[in-house]
């Protein structure tokens, strides 16, 4: 595989703090645009259906692409879905291998190469469990092996100073799924949602 060696960046060495923020604007507002192009509803829907539908959800996620995963691991817990993320590659690997067909294994990866995740794909695929993958939109390894891809723009190189885009839009797909899934149930989660709220004022100081 070629790799390309342009480094990714949206500033120059020449811009202030203002300007910065004017093209990361700029920037991230194209990109939503971009996403909402690259995401194919069918597949959207069917993620859906099938994190529902799970008995229990693992999620994967390494580097950059860990922080949008952590994100939708703290959003599912809200909604009542028991699910897993672990940190440590080599805990979630030893993990992977009590997922089942009854399953669901969600992977954010903006390259879709990333060696740890796509370990823990093929070990959910020996297992009969299905994979959603959120990744951009060219081939890769991940996306081979999965049963639904949520695509996102490539609109970022792999060789960057620092995440903006990919991050950016992984976290819009951990929002997104989650969003998704407890639209049909917010009056049931609203309840829980009230005492989640009750329990973690008593960790804030009191006027």
């Amino acid at each position: 595989m070629q790799v390309d060696n342009k480094i990714e960046t949206i500033i120059t060495e020449n811009d202030n703090p203002t300007s910065v923020l004017f093209k990361l604007q700029t920037n991230l507002s194209k990109n939503i645009v971009d996403l909402g192009r690259s995401i194919d509803h069918k597949e959207l829907k069917q993620a859906v259906e099938l994190i529902d539908k799970a008995r229990v959800v693992f999620i994967a996620g390494e580097g950059a692409s860990g922080l949008a995963a952590e994100d939708f691991f703290d959003k599912l817990i809200r909604s009542g879905k028991e699910v897993i993320f672990i940190k440590s590659s080599h805990i979630a690997l030893e993990g992977i291998t009590n997922i089942t067909k009854n399953d669901v294994l969600v992977i954010f990866s903006y390259s879709g190469m990333t060696q740890e995740p796509l370990l823990m794909a093929k070990q959910a695929r020996k297992n009969h469990a299905k994979i959603v993958l959120i990744t951009r939109e060219k081939t890769s390894p991940l996306r081979q092996i999965s049963d639904i891809v949520i695509s996102l723009p490539t609109n970022e190189k792999l060789l960057r100073f620092g995440a903006v885009n990919s991050l950016f839009s992984e976290m819009f797909a951990s929002s997104l799924l989650y969003l998704s899934l407890i639209s049909p149930k917010l009056n049931e989660l609203k309840e829980k949602i009230e005492i989640t709220q009750e329990l973690t004022d008593y960790l804030k100081i009191k006027d």
